[in-house]
């Protein structure tokens, strides 16, 4: 390159060096804050999943709550647990069978079914074995009363998956005619005449009131579990792939079709739960938790790395999950502050001039967040307009720093802050060039923090800096 010219490098260096020298101006003023002026990032906020007490370490693969207060979880060698309000117990059984499904009919009444293909019943309070109705495993069952359940398991020896119907005038269960030759995982009816089973060779068959029909769809991929919205609406997941390379998959019925809507890389998914159309949550190996939420399934944070089986939502804020070793998990809703934002009016101002700051803290979790705290220390460089601060819930108890105790926010809802200070006018940075005032607001709650920041520019700092824009020489 000949003599005289400059290199892109050289160029880029002086511009660096030129932005530097007028960074080093703006900081000296009387009002300098900080290099950076950028909003700081609120944490994510929590999946609402905790662990609680189990009461023993056997693998629960199936849950069936009755109501918030009374439900009971099967597993490992014919380990049950009862839930009755306020904490999972163990209850002995008579058998070691592995149970993989159950369904309580009411607080007095239930069925289950095994790995070994029997039936077990419980009273209430105790279970026993009732019968042994298939020769191949029995993997789920939906009861839709006393008298009317279906069950379903693996390949029978007719070399078609096993379906079951109870005849209450019996009391037997009896088989029914399967149209497919694979392995049933699991049955959800959405009434007496209509409902689906699913499982491996992505199979979805489905009752029509008086058969059932339907095919082995989706070859490598098993379907592990199906809960039905409606008639038209529902979801199906399970896995797809051989290790190391297996991902979890789900499906979704739209009235018409199953069609493949997520898959998860290294996830297989075991369990599906929802709330309505809009909101679910699947759970699978390593501790798997997934949430829908207006057409999108994403993973949430999970408190376990054991694999989950079995899963169940009672509302959209109570919850339970099971799985490997006796884990259980239960989830109460969150509250989720991170869509709070801080403002401040003008933007751009001037040694002397009046600076208004809104803070708006905003719930948009599923429950209240408890007694929330905001703190706001008045910038360097301002003084507190006596009288101006105010808030659209709880008190004011400081005002320098600003101390607003906003209490307990319920969802949906948000309270809006606001305080005026006044830029000093002697020394300011209007007449030293341009400065920033950074006022950062601390939204505190349950022992942690989001920090909102507004950042104002004082002076003259578009003439400050020079339209330093590279050209190519």
């Amino acid at each position: 390159m000949g003599k005289g010219k400059i290199t892109m490098n050289q160029h880029s260096m002086k511009v660096v060096a030129l932005a530097a020298m007028l960074a080093l101006t703006f900081l000296s003023s009387p009002l300098q804050v900080t290099a950076d002026p950028s909003p700081t990032v609120a944490p994510q906020a929590s999946s609402g999943w905790e662990l609680v007490t189990s009461p023993a370490s056997a693998t629960m693969y199936t849950l069936d709550m009755i109501d918030a207060s009374n439900g009971w979880s099967g597993g490992m060698a014919g380990f049950v647990f009862y839930y009755d309000g306020t904490g999972w117990q163990g209850k002995p059984t008579t058998f070691q069978y592995v149970i993989n499904g159950i369904d309580m009919v009411s607080g007095s009444l239930g069925w289950g079914v095994t790995w070994q293909g029997r039936m077990i019943k419980c009273d209430g309070s105790s279970w026993w074995v009732h019968s042994q109705p298939a020769t191949s495993s029995l993997d789920d069952l939906f009861m839709l009363s006393a008298s009317d359940g279906w069950a379903v398991g693996g390949i029978g020896d007719n070399g078609k998956g096993t379906i079951l119907r109870y005849n209450p005038g019996a009391d037997a269960w009896q088989a029914v005619s399967s149209p497919v030759s694979a392995w049933l995982k699991a049955i959800d009816m959405v009434n007496a005449n209509d409902g689906w089973i699913v499982g491996i060779s992505g199979t979805f068959v489905r009752w029509n009131g008086s058969t059932w029909q339907g095919a082995s769809l989706f070859p490598g991929v098993a379907l592990m579990d199906v809960d039905m919205v409606s008639s038209t609406d529902g979801w199906a997941v399970g896995s797809t792939g051989t290790p190391p390379d297996v991902a979890g998959v789900i499906y979704h019925y739209n009235g018409t079709e199953w069609s493949e809507v997520a898959t998860f890389s290294g996830s297989p998914l075991h369990a599906v739960s929802m709330v309505s159309s809009n909101e679910g949550w699947a759970v699978g190996d390593g501790g798997t938790i997934l949430h829908y939420w207006n057409g999108t399934w994403t993973p949430v944070t999970s408190p376990t790395d054991k694999a989950l089986y079995a899963i169940q939502m009672l509302s959209p804020t109570n919850g339970w999950a099971m799985g490997k070793d006796g884990v259980i998990l239960r989830y109460r809703g969150v509250y989720d502050l991170s869509s709070s934002i801080k403002r401040v009016n003008p933007r751009h101002a001037s040694a002397g001039q009046r600076l208004t700051y809104t803070i708006q803290v905003s719930n948009t979790g599923t429950i209240p967040a408890p007694a929330v705290m905001v703190t706001d220390p008045i910038p360097s460089g301002t003084v507190y307009v006596p009288g101006s601060a105010s808030t659209t819930r709880g008190t004011i108890q400081s005002t320098n720093p600003l101390v607003v105790a906003v209490g307990d926010l319920p969802p949906g809802e948000s309270a809006l802050i606001t305080f005026q200070v006044d830029i000093s006018p002697v020394g300011g940075p209007s007449n030293s060039g341009c400065g920033f005032i950074v006022n950062d607001a601390m939204i505190g709650v349950e022992g942690t923090q989001i920090s909102r920041r507004a950042v104002a520019s004082i002076g003259d700092c578009y003439g400050s800096y020079l339209p330093l824009s590279p050209k190519r020489y």
